[in-house]
């Protein structure tokens, strides 16, 4: 796991209006290179989808995926499940 910044989100909806996936455009803190990846828990998916709080510029966690080769998986907290 690796500390990033979100720089850019969308989120898709189901056809009956519920959030269905988290798309984010981020940069690695570590060597500011940017990555894509999906949302990495359902906690996630609500904040993004929430309109609430905006969440550009916030710290959070990416890593890959352990079941889809190539997939990376963002979450704002460090010990999140999918």
């Amino acid at each position: 796991m690796l500390t990033n910044l979100l720089q850019a989100y969308t989120v898709a909806y189901a056809r009956d209006g519920s959030p269905e996936k988290g798309h984010i455009v981020g940069r690695l803190k570590i060597n500011g290179k940017r990555f894509l990846a999906n949302h990495g828990d359902e906690q996630t998916l609500r904040q993004m989808a929430s309109g609430t709080v905006e969440i550009v510029g916030r710290t959070g966690w990416v890593w890959l995926d352990s079941e889809k080769k190539g997939r990376g998986l963002f979450s704002f907290e460090k010990e999140a499940k999918i």
